[in-house]
């Protein structure tokens, strides 16, 4: 198991052992500061092989940079080292993906406005992408398309890119935050969904003060005339009595788990 915190530290952790007089399970390995200088804010892993070289972590951080290390070195403890930092940002980073499936593209959006793709193998920034959301606190890559990616921040809009052309959006979304939520704070991170027995695919998310989840479908502004349009919630459902809003949402194919307000974790899959 792996845990990041906000000391900028990042924990490796055996649970096949744990202490005998608090149950803790066994720190084989704690980061020091040559991995950040502080908070981590967050964490993305891939892997990509079978040994420890072939998993890779990456980090944001309050220190305002990006890195990618592998599990070797976080299993030296205070001695790891980063193979790859970006200081690209001016700002906390506060989201990080790595595209996977062997890709060194990893996604980054930070505080100081700005959205980023870095290549950690060449050492450069092959994309950037300034205001697009007010304080962007979300990047995530498509599991089927190696060129498509959304955004999120704290407004009411959802952006898919093009890696090709980030010069203008894709397609926008919108419709999932509620009119009456003047002002979002909260994080509420968009994410990829398939649907059984549909040749589409979809973007899922939670909204501030919805009690509900939102579904859009990708690819209903295909015309060239209608692509400044914001593309409509295509299909909502509203949680169970007292949940609260949607927290975290995870998505595996055409599953989702869901963590809500109310302290549960619910396991959903849309129908088509």
């Amino acid at each position: 198991l792996l845990t990041a915190a906000n000391d900028g530290s990042v924990c490796l952790w055996d649970l096949r052992c744990s202490s005998c007089s608090t149950g803790t399970s066994k720190n084989i390995a704690t980061t020091g500061k040559l991995l950040h200088k502080s908070g981590i804010f967050s964490m993305h892993i891939d892997w990509d092989g079978s040994n420890y070289d072939d998993l890779f972590i990456c980090t944001g951080s309050k220190d305002k940079t990006l890195a990618v290390t592998t599990l070797s070195s976080i299993s030296l403890g205070a001695k790891c080292s980063p193979f790859f930092v970006s200081h690209h940002h001016t700002s906390k980073v506060g989201c990080v993906q790595l595209q996977g499936r062997g890709s060194t593209l990893v996604g980054s959006a930070s505080d100081d406005g700005s959205i980023a793709v870095h290549d950690y193998r060449v050492n450069t920034v092959v994309a950037n992408i300034d205001y697009a959301h007010n304080k962007p606190h979300s990047v995530v890559w498509s599991p089927y398309d190696k060129f498509s990616f959304i955004t999120a921040g704290y407004d009411d809009t959802i952006h898919r890119w093009d890696l090709r052309n980030v010069s203008r959006t894709a397609e926008s979304y919108c419709g999932h935050v509620p009119l009456t939520t003047k002002q979002c704070k909260r994080i509420h991170r968009p994410c990829f969904l398939s649907i059984p027995n549909s040749s589409h695919q979809y973007i899922l998310s939670g909204s501030e003060n919805s009690s509900c989840l939102s579904i859009f479908k990708i690819g209903s502004n295909s015309n060239e005339s209608t692509q400044n349009d914001k593309v409509p919630v295509y299909s909502r459902g509203n949680l169970p009595r007292d949940c609260g809003d949607v927290g975290c949402i995870v998505s595996a194919g055409c599953n989702a788990a869901i963590a809500v307000d109310g302290g549960e974790v619910l396991l959903i899959e849309p129908q088509g």
